[in-house]
């Protein structure tokens, strides 16, 4: 990556950016000596060196509104509680903080612990272990390699890292509840409109307008969240590329340590930066996928409907960064580049802001009938741009179990009686997901006629349109598809599949899909219902403010 100039900072700025050039140069001289070839890549707050099997972090001599590395004191401070943050939530990743001092014949070396009394610090950097660039999450998902097992080990990464998190202390600064999110939105979008593009002008006083609507709106749901503990010591810019793949396991790397506000805050609103990145880089499907992965752990459904607004502040963010990138690089095509994609996340965030309509859909079916696989497959598809709730009875009965989805249950856990009280929660986890305004999909085999029933008496007390879809399939698919599974949450084996055969009458006011086909196709006919019975169908993003939309 190019280096960054240092125009366009105030002239203090600018010269101690030129001082602080000068030495890095020094300091990736002194690394090629002893590591060969050194690649420099520099962010609009860092410089990274990557030599050898490490790499070197160090904070550009900046300030901005957000930010303040402008001294080297700042500088120490900041190094030191980064890797604090970070080794704690990725110890394996994190080496130390160390000090670079001046050599007498002028050159720059790296002192790994406290420098000599006699030989202050010049700069500071991070010390991490060195991992590939294809080894980014980011660069993956570019690529188009990003699995969806990946991304649901990464959804179970964060969540267990948000509810081991500290929560705020009551005299802690913390960008959470609706005062103080609201103050940063507000920031955000000044920023925005001091950046002199003339074509976004009516879009952020849109996205400005509907935001404080909706923040208004949604004050006493972001309150009852500060006060039950869910603003907490969180990972503050979790998107793609601050997680890597690390000793073959997925990693979150550079957590916010500048600035409380930015990294005290609410879970959800931490997590819905990952969601959002993944939609703005094409994969909305991975992003529900990873939605509705993390979502469980904490049983807030009622929550859900402060998605769309997290989602939008967050793609407010990278429009900003975008900008930022553009005033500090070099050459006219990477500018209008950097300009393009902050107008990119502009459009996402108004996107992310439009209402989704709350519908109900059950799918049903024995057990390898393909139940989950459609669920998941049209689940990104319906309602607004985050797509439906997806509630899976096997994740729900794990859940009330208190363990992970992946983490099998004896067979005592799947009583008549545990089976009841998994089906109910099912029901108030969709009730507070309707009710907050998102669509939900329900799956579960659904057997018995009263179970039908409830989901039925749902839609109609809720007032939302429902379809009932039932799967079927032949018997040794059904036993080939269950013996075929892992890392999955369904404990049915082939026994159980075998025995649940011919139980089941099929719904006669359910549509039912035979599910032996392509599952593309299989996707293809459930839209074609779903659109019938009033639900909104979207197949890309431009098709999200539309009500519903026909499949061809």
């Amino acid at each position: 990556m190019d280096q960054h100039p240092v125009t366009n900072f105030p002239a203090q700025t600018a010269r101690e950016l030129a001082a602080q050039a000068d030495l890095l140069s020094a300091f990736s001289q002194s690394l090629e000596e002893q590591h060969g070839q050194v690649t420099r890549i520099d962010t609009h707050a860092s410089v990274i060196f990557l030599a050898g099997d490490r790499a070197y972090k160090v904070k550009r001599a900046v300030r901005y509104p957000f930010l303040d590395y402008a001294t080297l004191g700042k500088r120490e401070i900041a190094c030191k509680r980064e890797f604090e943050i970070n080794k704690a939530m990725s110890p394996a990743l994190y080496v130390g903080c160390a000090a670079l001092i001046k050599r007498q014949n002028g050159g720059v070396t790296l002192v790994p612990d406290t420098p000599p009394a006699d030989i202050p610090a010049c700069e500071w950097a991070v010390v991490m272990h060195r991992f590939g660039d294809d080894q980014l999450l980011s660069a993956m998902a570019e690529q188009d390699l990003l699995s969806r097992t990946l991304v649901e080990e990464t959804s179970r990464l964060v969540a267990t890292t948000h509810a081991a998190a500290q929560p705020v202390a009551a005299n802690e600064r913390h960008g959470g509840g609706c005062r103080r999110f609201n103050e940063m939105v507000s920031e955000t979008i000044t920023a925005l409109t001091r950046q002199h593009d003339p074509d976004t002008i009516m879009q952020l006083t849109r996205i400005a307008t509907i935001m404080a609507a909706q923040i208004t709106g949604f004050a006493p749901r972001l309150d009852d969240r500060l006060a039950d503990n869910l603003v907490r010591h969180c990972h503050g810019d979790l998107h793609l590329a601050n997680i890597c793949l690390f000793n073959n396991k997925p990693t979150l790397f550079d957590a916010v340590e500048f600035n409380p506000t930015i990294s005290t805050i609410d879970c959800l609103y931490d997590t819905s930066f990952l969601w959002m990145d993944l939609i703005a880089r094409g994969h909305a499907d991975l992003a529900n996928n990873a939605m509705n992965t993390y979502l469980p752990y904490f049983d807030r459904y009622e929550d859900s409907g402060l998605i769309g607004l997290y989602m939008a502040a967050r793609a407010l963010i990278r429009a900003r960064v975008a900008y930022t990138r553009a005033m500090i690089i070099d050459g006219s095509d990477a500018k209008q580049a950097a300009r393009r994609d902050a107008r990119h996340y502009l459009n996402l965030a108004e996107q992310c802001l439009a209402q989704a309509q709350p519908s109900l859909i059950v799918v049903g079916g024995l057990s390898g009938s393909g139940k989950t696989t459609l669920a998941r497959n049209i689940a990104p598809h319906i309602g607004g741009v985050a797509g439906a709730i997806h509630i899976r009875s096997d994740v729900v009965r794990k859940r009330l179990h208190n363990i992970d989805p992946l983490t099998p249950l004896p067979p005592s856990a799947y009583t008549k009686e545990s089976s009841v009280t998994v089906y109910q929660a099912m029901i108030e986890q969709a009730r507070a997901a309707l009710k907050a305004g998102m669509p939900v999909i329900m799956d579960a085999v659904y057997a018995h006629d009263d179970e039908r029933q409830a989901v039925a008496r749902l839609a109609v007390e809720c007032g939302v349109p429902f379809s009932g879809l039932w799967l079927s399939a032949p018997l040794q698919m059904r036993v080939n598809r269950v013996a075929e599974r892992n890392n999955d949450a369904s404990d049915a084996d082939v026994n159980i599949v075998r025995k649940q055969d011919g139980t089941c009458i099929i719904p006669q006011d359910w549509h039912a899909l035979h599910s032996a086909g392509d599952k593309t196709c299989i996707r293809n006919k459930a839209f074609h219902t779903l659109v019938a019975d009033g639900h909104r169908v979207a197949l890309d993003m431009d098709q999200r403010s539309e009500c519903c939309t026909s499949v061809s």
